[in-house]
């Protein structure tokens, strides 16, 4: 099942592109959506979790060490350590918070091969330890005993449930795309504020506008509730959040091309402020 129907359209968008005729055919049932669901969610850690494995780094890994100190991290231990007795986390969480920990917060910046220290044996086994697994960052601008865990973890779970929101809500919307009784490509016209050419009604070609008796896609028992549940989520959401950063240190750039703020334009560094 395509993610979204931004996806799908990209999908059925390559047929015909060397101008002879093709047909985009799609095999859906109820359990796909189920399936996707299981997946989006099966893998979510749960507050709790986030807090955890920031105290990990904080409050353990990077404890003693002051601005400009190096952390090495190995994801995959990371991955099989306990931060929720429930279920591990997985390998993309961990890489999310990495993301979010330089990206929004500007408390940690990963450091590429050429930076990182030591020298580097030829061997392959070596090679995978150091590369392979082994992540070296540099703390930023806030030494760890003065970064508030406990509003990092709210606000990097609050964005990622935010994001899950959102990749559900596209699902249910492909679903209602898909099982509508009506023509298919103005119903996809129509998600994009767009219309079909010449403001018609019907494009005469899909399964809905060519058959008498157009096929009936069955939905979920759950999926009337979850439509309505992620649309609301989706349009009730406050706009997005912004960041402002009280710096509490400042440290020298590490080269001509760096700057306060990162490529989204957001402060690096010092304390989060909503």
């Amino acid at each position: 099942m395509p993610r979204s129907v931004e996806e799908y359209s990209q999908q059925i968008g390559r047929a015909g592109r060397d101008g002879n005729p093709a047909k985009c055919v799609l095999y859906i049932s109820p359990s796909d959506y189920t399936q996707r669901k299981n997946l989006e969610t099966c893998g979510f850690p749960s507050r709790n979790a986030i807090l955890n494995l920031l105290r990990d780094i904080f409050e353990v890994r990077c404890r003693g060490m002051d601005v400009g100190g190096i952390l090495t991290v190995n994801q995959h231990e990371q991955v099989n350590h306990s931060y929720d007795k429930n279920k591990r986390m997985d390998a993309w969480t961990i890489e999310y918070v990495y993301a979010a920990l330089e990206l929004r917060f500007g408390l940690l910046h990963a450091l590429s091969r050429k930076e990182s220290p030591g020298e580097m044996r030829d061997d392959s086994k070596s090679y995978i330890e150091q590369y392979g697994f082994n992540t070296r960052l540099r703390l930023t601008r806030l030494a760890p005993r003065d970064v508030k865990v406990s509003e990092v973890a709210d606000d990097v779970w609050v964005e990622m449930k935010n994001r899950l929101d959102e990749r559900l809500w596209r699902a249910t919307q492909l679903m209602q795309l898909v099982s509508s009784k009506r023509c298919l490509a103005l119903g996809l016209a129509e998600h994009f504020a767009a219309s079909l050419p010449g403001g018609m009604g019907k494009c005469m070609i899909c399964t809905f506008c060519q058959r008498s008796t157009p096929a009936v896609v069955s939905l979920p028992k759950d999926f009337e509730q979850d439509a309505l549940t992620y649309s609301q989520l989706i349009t009730c959401r406050p706009k997005d959040a912004v960041w402002s950063y009280s710096p509490t240190a400042e440290m020298e750039p590490e080269s001509e091309d760096s700057s306060d703020s990162d490529p989204r334009g957001e402060p690096r560094g010092g304390q989060l402020e909503r």
